[in-house]
């Protein structure tokens, strides 16, 4: 068996300048977008004093800014989203990924946001896509995701089975932004945080 290298790579504030999710609800709908951010505000001083999770708030964004759109819709907008918003990925992650691909080492995007907006990018950049999936009920968009929110230990969770899928994988290097990414980065061989930054 061929020995592989892996590389695992966060998306937002690893690879991407910013909050892809919030991003795209602007792209998308910015009327929609900016009602949200209203209506979030209470559940977000809930969160602030301890009334409330991270969960609960990107579980209302999601369900605000998504529900009723059609998968289509949102996964047309998507590669539109790509086309306008790749420019802010940092210029060295764009490097350091193409220089990856010239050696061979197999691309996994890890991310808490979701298919519609991330798949263009793992296209283009030939990376495995492991993310949180939004629900659909005839073709449309519930507003939920299915499965887990993928941060933290579902995130942990997620690389042990891709990892235990892919035996070729002899070396890894994981990348992220936020303590929360060491969680699964310490699955890795290397773990480096801000690597672009």
């Amino acid at each position: 068996m061929k020995e592989v290298k892996l590389a695992i790579l966060d998306f937002d504030g690893t690879l991407y300048r910013g909050d892809s999710m919030r991003d795209f609800a602007r792209f998308l709908n910015p009327f929609r977008y900016y009602f949200s951010l209203l209506k979030l505000l209470f559940p977000y001083i809930q969160m602030l004093t301890g009334n409330a999770s991270r969960n609960d708030i990107k579980a209302l964004f999601i369900r605000y800014n998504f529900a009723g759109y059609s998968e289509q819709v949102l996964n047309e907008k998507g590669k539109k989203f790509y086309d306008k918003y790749v420019k802010r990925c940092y210029p060295s992650a764009l490097e350091w990924i193409a220089k990856e691909q010239r050696e061979n080492t197999k691309l996994l995007i890890l991310s808490g946001s979701c298919p519609p907006w991330l798949r263009p990018f793992s296209r283009a950049f030939g990376a495995d896509l492991i993310c949180t999936e939004l629900a659909y009920e005839n073709e449309v968009c519930t507003g939920k995701w299915i499965g887990k929110n993928m941060t933290g230990y579902a995130k942990r969770e997620a690389l042990e089975k891709y990892l235990q899928q892919h035996p070729e994988v002899s070396y890894s290097i994981a990348l992220g932004d936020k303590k929360s990414d060491a969680i699964s980065g310490a699955l890795a061989d290397e773990y480096h945080q801000n690597y672009f930054h």
